[in-house]
């Protein structure tokens, strides 16, 4: 499958360590038990990962998404 549209983040130079840090750390906030498909969901969690190896954020279109009727 071909991506409909590719939108590039940035660039990082933090180690693979200090992310698999992150994800630990934030494991209770983005689980199972707290994914809302509206209100936080796999975007929710995509923009905060971008945002701490980029200081960038996702697309406002793509974290709009679920108020798109």
């Amino acid at each position: 499958m071909v991506p409909f549209k590719i939108d590039p983040m940035g660039e990082t130079e933090v180690p693979e360590e200090i992310i698999d840090s992150f994800i630990v750390e934030n494991n209770d906030r983005f689980s199972e038990e707290t994914y809302d498909l509206l209100k936080h969901n796999c975007n929710n969690f995509s923009d905060e990962l971008v945002f701490f190896l980029t200081s960038n954020h996702i697309p406002a279109e793509i974290l709009d998404l679920p108020n798109v009727y």
